[in-house]
C-alpha cells in the first residue's frame, strides 16, 4: 500500500476538481491501487473531506458551464 501523504491527497483532489475521471483513472495517475483509495476514504477523515469538497467544486463548475452553454443556445 502506498504511503498516505499530502502530495498524493492534493493530486487526487486536483484531478477530481478538474475533470470527470473515474476512480481507476485517478488511481493510475497518482500511482495507488483502487483498494488503497477506498481504504484511505474509509479510514482518513481528512481524505474523505477533501474528496467531498473536490466533488462539490467540480459539480459547481459544471453547473456554471451548463448555464453558460444554455444561455448561448437560447440566444
Amino acid at each position: 500500500m502506498a504511503k498516505y501523504n499530502k502530495k498524493i491527497v492534493d493530486a487526487i483532489c486536483s484531478l477530481i476538481k478538474a475533470d470527470s475521471y473515474t476512480i481507476a483513472e485517478i488511481c493510475r495517475k497518482v500511482g495507488i491501487s483502487e483498494s488503497t483509495f477506498f481504504h484511505w476514504k474509509e479510514t482518513k477523515s481528512e481524505f474523505l473531506e477533501c474528496i467531498k469538497k473536490a466533488e462539490e467544486s467540480f459539480k459547481q463548475d459544471m453547473l456554471v458551464e451548463c448555464n453558460r452553454s444554455l444561455r448561448k443556445l437560447i440566444t
